[in-house]
């Protein structure tokens, strides 16, 4: 009886490893080389919307359900910064350069 619950756990492990899905991990960067921190990076498929926050050095992972096609956009201050269609097969390696386009305020004046 033991034996055929070592089996048995065995067999859902790796069950498990073969339906898991994939994951996207990278790294967000301007065209200065610097890390875009902060950033909300989404990726979205069918009835899966995942979303996380890159660290302080730009760096993000997620764990994707399954395998396929994924809509992957970077909003940063809540503005869409970068969009692209991903073909998600094995854990890939996205870093993402963006050329992100500065303002400058010219001036401020406070009157009271």
């Amino acid at each position: 009886m033991k034996n055929i619950s070592i089996l048995f756990n065995i067999i859902i492990l790796f069950t498990g490893a073969i339906v898991r899905g994939q994951s996207i991990t990278g790294k967000l960067m301007n065209s200065r080389q610097q890390a875009i921190s902060y950033a909300e990076i989404t990726v979205s498929r069918d009835k899966v919307n995942l979303t996380v926050i890159s660290n302080e050095a730009g760096a993000f992972s997620i764990n994707l359900p399954q395998n396929g096609d994924y809509k992957l956009s970077v909003k940063k201050d809540k503005e869409l910064i970068y969009e692209k269609t991903v073909k998600v097969s094995n854990d890939i390696n996205q870093d993402i350069t963006i050329d992100i386009k500065e303002t400058q305020i010219q001036g401020v004046t406070i009157s009271g």
